[in-house]
This record gives C-alpha cells, structure tokens and sequence, in this order.
C-alpha cells in the first residue's frame, strides 16, 4: 500500500483502534473469548497436529523414555533454534516482498511475544493476511512433508515442533481474524516509538 500514516486521513481512512505491544496477551484472549470462524479453523490445526504427534507414536514398535525424552527434548530445542527464527524471518521477508523498506525483530521472553515489524509501513487488508499466514502455511506444509522422510526420535522431533508451532501461531490467527471484522477498506501499521500497532478503516 503506497500510502504513509500522516497520509491516511486525507484518503478517507478513520481510525479504529490500537492495540499497544505490551497488551497483545490480553487481546489475544478477549478475541478467543469472541470466537469465530477462523479461530474455530485454528483449534482445528491444534487438534490435528495433536494427532499428526500420537500418529507418530502409534506407529513406533515401541514407545520408550529414551525416544519420548530425546524427540520432544529435540523438539523443543529445534522449535526455539530453527523453527521460531524461521517463522519471524518468514513475516520480515513477506514484509520485504511488498515493500517495507527495514525489518525489526522483537522478543519480549516475559510474555513470550516474539514479532517481526517493519515501523511504520501501511499494509492494507490483503498485505497483512499475507503477512501474518505466510509462516503458518509455509512451515506447516514444510514440517508436515518433513514427517514423511523421518522416523524414530528425528520423527517425533518435528512432531513435536508441528504442535509448538501450530500453538505458537495463535497471535496471527487472532489478529488476522480481527482484520477481517473490519471489513475490506482497512490498513495497519506499526509504531515503534508509540509501541503500538495502529488499525485503520474506511
């Protein structure tokens, strides 16, 4: 969107809200509160990635505390090593792809809120659904195929990372479910300085 914030106004855009970095726990509860279709859709992936991990076990010859230890031990050192990194540099590289001109990356380990933002850059509704599903469809298909070439520990690892992901994702589908309540004539950005993500609608 070729638009800047001091330039919304003028293109008939109002604001609706904000929501400041320090209280996206709280939104993200109050809007699983309000439920919906695609939180719905979310609970679903949890649930299937549940499953996709006890398929895993199912299919071992013997499930042992060796193999239950090491694959969600692996597991959740691959999750906070590659698979966490890769989900942020997935939005920054969306990011990049439509425009942005510098990528942040934040974490905030007291709240487990880790983001990716580019200050102040104008998506409209289609460029953020983008950038907020990117990571969610892309390596869920990737730790889906990765099932089909791996057994053992190395298997139940990237189970495992299927399920943390999946759960990880739950601030996307929540703020991407928010969009949509607004409507198609809407836009965002990030204020680094304010700490606070901006909505805006037409």
């Amino acid at each position: 969107m070729q638009l800047s914030p001091e330039q919304l106004s003028a293109n008939g855009y109002r604001f609706q809200s904000s929501i400041r970095f320090e209280s996206i726990n709280q939104f993200v509860q109050d809007r699983l509160q309000r439920g919906g279709a695609l939180l719905r859709l979310y609970w679903l992936c949890v649930v299937a990635s549940v499953f996709a991990m006890s398929h895993v076990l199912w299919k071992q010859d013997i499930v042992t505390l060796d193999l239950l230890a090491g694959g969600i031990g692996f597991g959740l050192a691959g999750f906070l090593v590659i698979v966490l990194p890769a989900h942020e540099a997935i939005h920054g590289i969306t990011y990049k792809l439509l425009g942005a001109p510098s990528i942040s990356f934040h974490a905030d380990w007291k709240r487990m809120f880790f983001f990716a933002a580019a200050d102040r850059f104008v998506l409209n509704r289609r460029e953020f659904i983008l950038v907020a599903a990117a990571p969610f469809i892309l390596l869920t298909i990737g730790l889906l195929a990765a099932q089909f070439f791996t057994n053992g520990m190395l298997q139940l690892a990237i189970a495992t990372n299927l399920v943390l992901h999946t759960g990880g994702c739950i601030g996307d589908f929540t703020l991407v479910a928010y969009s949509m309540s607004l409507g198609e004539k809407f836009c965002t950005y990030d204020d680094l300085q304010k700490q606070e993500t901006f909505f805006y609608q037409k």
